[in-house]
């Protein structure tokens, strides 16, 4: 069995202005959807003693200089811990739980938020193989940590992100 946990949700809002129906939302989302489906298919996977989860979480939980970014950066980093603490207590039953945190990828969902030219900008002036990420450069990674060859990988988080350090 393999569940790939892939939600995001983010309105962005400084935290002095930010809703507390904002915020509520996007830890729903983001956070508490990746749960409730974990919560859904541990069990099952448990029983069968086998089964891959991936949770997909972004370099914006690490990402400190994201501005208006605070629930999405909240949500996304309480993923890295959700992920960690569901690798140790299940590998014992078989099951691999991993992480990929993407950069920034080219979809629907930023360019609602971002003009072209910012995409542009970024390829050029952050990205070590100087192109924005493509939805497929993700799904490869989850490709690989779903297969067999990655039988000997758990409680790991995968940075996908054309060398974009989400450190510097």
């Amino acid at each position: 069995d393999v569940l790939v946990n892939n939600a995001g949700w983010n309105k962005l809002e400084p935290v002095a202005e930010m809703s507390r129906e904002t915020w509520l939302r996007c830890l729903d989302v983001d956070l508490n959807g990746t749960f409730n489906c974990m919560r859904q298919a541990l069990p099952q996977m448990i029983e069968r003693r086998s089964g891959v989860v991936i949770n997909i979480s972004s370099i914006a939980a690490w990402e400190t200089s994201t501005e208006h970014g605070a629930a999405y950066s909240a949500a996304k980093a309480g993923i890295l811990a959700l992920t960690r603490v569901a690798a140790a207590e299940n590998g014992k039953h078989g099951i691999r739980v991993n992480c990929v945190s993407p950069g920034l990828i080219y979809n629907d969902f930023l360019r609602k938020i971002y003009p072209d030219e910012f995409f542009e900008g970024y390829a050029e002036n952050r990205s070590l193989v100087g192109r924005v990420g493509q939805p497929q450069d993700v799904a490869d990674m989850v490709s690989y940590l779903v297969s067999d060859k990655a039988g000997y990988i758990t409680g790991e988080v995968f940075t996908v992100s054309g060398g974009v350090s989400p450190h510097a």
